[in-house]
């Protein structure tokens, strides 16, 4: 899922929000939202851009890069997974909060074996250290 920047700024525009209200509302740090806006950064935590979601009023979905989406997927299938996965997300959130998220990233821990999650929560942690 690759989310564009430019579409939250283009729905913030669209009701009126300044990038300091958006900021404020969603608890997203104002210099986060800014690189996102200016596509320096692309937004990788699910939370904040489920936060962002929910103060514009739009599915994570319509944040979704749809050209950079196309390039990304290999396949249609991928796509439609893709979106399902992101709803699934979202729903958690939704539902339960940051609670509900961490016990999925538990489950998938002990799906996916210690070691090999070690290592992706490794690359994640030096992938957000280099935005």
């Amino acid at each position: 899922m690759i989310v564009s920047g430019k579409k939250i700024k283009e729905y913030r525009e669209k009701r009126s929000m300044t990038k300091a209200e958006l900021s404020k509302n969603a608890g997203v740090p104002y210099d986060t939202l800014m690189s996102w806006e200016m596509e320096r950064r692309i937004p990788r935590d699910v939370s904040l851009v489920a936060q962002v979601s929910r103060e514009l009023g739009v599915s994570i979905e319509d944040l979704i890069d749809d050209e950079a989406e196309k390039d990304f997927c290999d396949t249609e299938l991928d796509e439609i997974m893709t979106d399902k996965l992101s709803s699934l997300i979202e729903k958690i959130y939704e539902n339960y909060e940051l609670n509900g998220l961490l016990k999925l990233l538990d489950r998938f821990v002990y799906i996916t074996g210690v070691s090999k999650s070690i290592k992706i929560m490794e690359e994640f942690i030096n992938e957000s250290s280099e935005d």
